[in-house]
This record gives structure tokens, C-alpha cells and sequence, in this order.
């Protein structure tokens, strides 16, 4: 997550680390063997590859020679034999067997990802892991036939053969009926004593204008350092708490707020920004040690009981129980910001007001089973339970212009899906018309899906798509880049994926002197990949061309 790599690239490193450790190193060596499984894996599966430097901090204990030797010894360990198939391999596959919806896609991959850190993949080939997840996605969204036989033919497997693991699988996610009936204790009891009072607002004038602008500042904040929705909420929970139990100025609430959020960070976030940065947000309103004193006093006040539930913490425990029914997860985390910004997280407890949002984005999405068996068994919450709140929001939600903008999103997505498939498929096949271009497009997606993964190569060509918008190219050039690529690697014996940057930079500079008026500069386009020189990219242009035997301008699809 902290280099946002591709899923892949993350499967990949768990088995190259447990098909290494099973055989060789010791519990020494975990961090070690884990970073150069990752170091390796980045390899393989990313546009841009992982260097040591980045993966290792300033302060490391471990050096990049280290790094270094260990690959050598694992490669060798492992025969040179690195890339197997992985869950998320399968579940590509298998997902579309299964007819899942990207809904039940996240939650299969939610699945996946649990199964991963617990260790099923040891136990159990990827294949019959991915089969199972899917069966307890099935049964969990309530499909009338939760393994239907073209789930059989697809995977070989049939559903009495993946019940164990299915229910396996549900024990672990949390998805079994002890585990539920702990965490909506746990919310219900620790949301309720969390819950803060907005007394200090009421005595005031303009004590509910004031704290709205500090929740104002906060959403300020949350949006230029990019933390996640739990820390804004925690920030604006740890502010209403310490003003309950302190009195302070209305002067002075920015600065709690922003130290608030300071807390909030530390908790919520996997690399908390410094105070300093914090303070920078303030434009120079705040010094570091004003965040720092604010920082103390707030966490002697509520006894250094900062952590507690939110709302959206609510949502990520039932986020996937609710996957197929609810509106687009940033539906509700709207609603619920809404709500935070007037001061319902008083009057009702982050298990209601969480229910309540889940319950309109439903309704503004216009599904039919507004809160379903599963929901209502999972909150412990009737439908008439939230008559109450759902109206609240209902009212303040009315004239909120990102909800309209987000239903006519919801309702027109089936015709946008559609239009994306279509598109995306017109510009990835690329190749000259007629039987040869068919054959030719059909190898080279045979080969790009063993060898590289089909969202690699989108994400190939949406890099491409941006290159040529930025430097201003005709739809034509674009059109002849991705064909030139296409063929390029079909023809290829052997192109590693953190090659590929520098082959689209070289089919750009050959489509752009094919199609534009003005000819290209190299150094512009080498600038474009990173790492890449302008030698390198003319001498990856002599290599296409020579490959392709100079045959560049073919029939695309943009040609009249």
C-alpha cells in the first residue's frame, strides 16, 4: 500500500517468501527474505520496478549488499523458478465464470487477501482457495444457486468437495455468527461511552458556527495530506470529546482541531506525517510546538483514550456483508461526512448513524432491497430501528450536490461500463484489420496474458494514452504506438515488464515521425520514461524497427 504496488506484485512476494523459507533461511531472516521477495517480485509485475534504496529506509539495519546476496540465494533456492500462479491469477479467471459484479469482486478479493496473511495458501492449492472464496461470496450475497455447474467446469471442483473451506474462509473473515455477535458488542458498548456531547455548543452564539469550520479545516487538511476517511472522522470525534471536557475560546478550537487530527494520524495512518507538517497546513496560524502542546493536553484530558469506533470503522466491518446491496462505497462516506459536519455523531451511536448511511445510499441508488437479511442480522438493527436517523440524514442530505452527482454516477453505470469496455477495447487490440490482424491481436493477447497480466497491460496503454495527450499527438500516433507495441511483442523473444516504459517511448517516437508535422525530439520523449535516456530510447527504436523488419504503418482503427 505505502508504494502502491499491484495486488500481483504482493502475492507474488508472499509465495516467493514462503517457497524459500519452507526450504531454507530461519525466523532471522524474515524482514530480509520478505524485502527481496518484494524487491523481486516488483520485478516481474510493475511498470517501474522497485530499486533497493527505496524499499529499505535511511535508518535501516539492513544494507542494500544484503539485499542483494539474499536474491541470488533465493533465485538459486528456488531453481530460478519465480513466477507460479498466484489467487489473483484464478480469481481473474474464475470471476468471470462466475458472472461477479465488481462488488463481489471486492469482496472475493477482501477474501483472498485474509486468506493470504492467515496462511491458506500453504494449506491449499490457489486454485481451490479462489474456488471457495468465491462459493462464501456466493452464499454470503444470497445467490439462489451458490455453485452452478459452469463453476464446476470452470474449476473443477464441486461444492461439497469447497464447503469445509468455504466455512474455514467465513471463520477467518469474520463473517461467522460469534464473531459478529462480538463486534457488534464491542461497537455498541464502546461507540455508546465514545459518544460526544456537544454541551459547549448550545451555551454559545456562535458556538455551531465555530465548530463547523473546524471540521471545515479538518476536511481541508484530510484532503491535502491524503489520509483516509477513519482519520477525519477520529479527528473530528477526539475535538468534540476534549471540548465536552475542557472549556476552551472558540479562538482556540482550530488548534485543537489541528492537533486532533495530529493524534488521529498516528493511529489511523501508516506513515503519520510530523508535526511540523501539520503546522504547515495552518499557513503559519500554528507553530509546531502550538501542535505539540495541544497535542498533551488533549491526551491527559481523555486519558490517552483516543481510539475509539467511528462510523466508518462501522462501514469497514460491514462494508462486504452489504457489497452487492449498497450504493458505491463513497456514497455513504459522503452521507456520513455530512453528518459529521452537523453534529449527529451526538445524538446517535456510530453503529446507528453507520446503518443509517448504508440504509439512503441504498435508497438514493434506487436498489430494491434496501437493507437486506444479511445487514440486519450482522448490525443487530431493524428497519423500523432506523426510521429515526435515516430521516435526520435524509433532510440534511436533500440539497447535497456530490450525492446527485454520485446517483446519476450509480444509475448511469451500467451504460458507462459498457461504453468503457467498448472503448478499451478498440484502443488495446489496435492491429491492422482482416484474418492477419485477427490472428496477430490473438496472439498477442495470448502471450500478454501468460506473460505479463491483462491489467499490466492496460495500465501500459493508459500510460501511453497520457503520454501522447501530453506532448499534444493526434489520435492516429496514439493508435500506431500501441500497434507497433502490440507486434513488437509478439515478434519479442524475451521483454521484461520493466522494459516496457522504454519499447512504448521508442513506438511513440516511431509513430510520431510516421504521423505528426513536426518531428519529435528524443530528450522529450526519453523524459517521459523514467530512467530512460535519450540513447537508450534511440537505440530500443533501431531494436523495434529492426524486429518489425520496418513495416510501421499499418491499418488502425483510427485510419479513415
Amino acid at each position: 500500500e505505502h508504494f502502491k504496488l499491484r495486488m500481483e506484485t504482493a502475492q507474488l512476494a508472499v509465495n516467493v517468501a514462503d517457497r524459500y523459507l519452507a526450504s531454507h533461511g530461519s525466523l532471522g531472516q524474515l524482514t530480509l527474505v520478505g524485502l527481496t521477495a518484494l524487491f523481486m517480485a516488483a520485478k516481474y509485475e510493475e511498470l517501474i520496478p522497485l530499486s533497493v534504496d527505496e524499499i529499505l529506509k535511511p535508518d535501516a539495519p539492513i544494507t542494500p549488499v544484503q539485499v542483494r546476496d539474499m536474491e541470488q540465494a533465493v533465485l538459486q533456492a528456488l531453481d530460478f523458478r519465480l513466477t507460479v500462479p498466484t489467487p489473483i491469477q484464478f480469481l481473474e479467471l474464475l470471476a468471470r465464470a462466475n458472472g461477479c459484479a465488481a462488488r463481489q469482486r471486492r469482496l472475493a478479493g477482501f477474501i483472498v487477501r485474509q486468506a493470504l496473511v492467515d496462511g491458506t495458501t500453504l494449506k491449499h492449492p490457489p486454485s481451490v482457495v479462489v474456488s471457495a472464496t468465491l462459493l462464501l461470496s456466493n452464499q454470503l450475497l444470497g445467490r439462489r444457486v451458490l455453485w452452478p455447474r459452469r463453476m464446476v467446469r470452470a474449476s473443477g471442483r464441486n461444492q461439497k468437495e469447497l464447503t469445509p473451506l468455504a466455512d474455514e474462509l467465513r471463520s477467518l473473515c469474520g463473517f461467522s455468527n460469534g464473531v459478529q455477535r462480538l463486534q457488534r458488542r464491542w461497537l455498541r458498548k464502546e461507540g455508546a461511552a465514545s459518544m460526544p456531547q456537544h454541551a459547549y455548543v448550545q451555551g454559545q452564539a456562535e458556538g455551531a458556527s465555530a465548530r463547523r469550520s473546524v471540521v471545515v479545516l479538518l476536511q481541508d487538511v484530510h484532503r491535502k495530506l491524503d489520509f483516509r476517511t477513519a482519520t477525519l472522522h477520529l479527528a473530528v470525534n477526539i475535538v468534540d470529546r476534549y471540548l465536552s471536557a475542557r472549556a476552551v475560546e472558540p479562538s482556540q478550537w482550530q488548534k485543537v482541531g489541528v492537533a486532533a487530527m495530529f493524534i488521529a494520524a498516528q493511529f489511523e495512518e501508516r506513515h503519520a506525517p510530523e508535526a511540523e507538517v501539520f503546522a504547515e497546513t495552518t499557513s503559519g496560524l500554528f507553530t509546531k510546538d502550538d501542535v505539540l502542546g495541544m497535542e498533551k493536553a488533549e491526551l491527559e484530558a481523555l486519558e490517552f483514550y483516543a481510539m475509539v469506533p467511528t462510523p466508518v470503522h462501522v462501514l469497514e466491518f460491514w462494508g462486504y456483508a452489504d457489497c452487492c446491496n449498497t450504493a458505491s462505497g463513497e456514497m455513504p462516506r459522503v452521507i456520513l461526512e455530512k453528518a459529521l459536519v452537523e453534529g449527529m455523531t451526538s445524538k446517535y451511536t456510530p453503529l446507528e448513524l453507520a446503518a443509517a448511511a448504508l440504509f439512503l445510499s441504498n435508497e438514493l441508488a434506487g436498489r430494491q432491497d434496501l437493507w437486506s437479511h444479511e445487514m440486519a442480522h450482522t448490525s443487530g438493527l431493524s428497519h423500523a430501528e432506523l426510521a429515526s436517523p435515516v430521516e435526520e440524514l435524509r433532510s440534511l442530505v436533500a440539497r447535497d450536490t456530490r450525492l446527485q452527482k454520485l446517483q446519476f454516477r450509480e444509475e448511469a453505470a451500467p451504460l458507462a461500463q459498457r461504453r468503457k469496455v467498448s472503448t478499451s477495447r478498440r484502443l488495446l487490440i489496435g492491429t491492422q484489420s482482416g484474418p492477419r490482424g485477427e490472428a496477430t491481436h490473438r496472439a498477442a493477447w495470448a502471450k500478454l496474458r501468460s506473460g505479463f497480466g491483462f491489467r499490466l497491460r492496460a495500465t501500459f496503454v493508459s500510460w501511453l494514452t497520457a503520454t501522447c495527450r501530453k506532448l499534444k499527438y493526434l489520435p492516429t500516433t496514439l493508435q500506431l504506438a500501441v500497434n507497433i507495441v502490440d507486434r513488437y511483442l509478439v515478434a519479442a523473444q524475451a521483454v521484461y515488464p520493466s522494459q516496457l516504459q522504454l519499447v512504448g517511448a521508442a513506438a511513440v517516437f516511431i509513430a510520431a515521425l510516421s504521423q505528426e508535422s513536426l518531428a519529435p525530439k528524443a530528450d522529450v520523449l526519453a523524459d517521459t520514461a523514467s530512467g530512460c535516456t535519450e540513447a537508450q530510447l534511440l537505440a530500443m527504436k533501431t531494436v523495434v524497427l529492426d524486429t518489425l523488419k520496418g513495416k510501421v504503418n499499418l491499418l488502425t482503427f483510427s485510419t479513415p
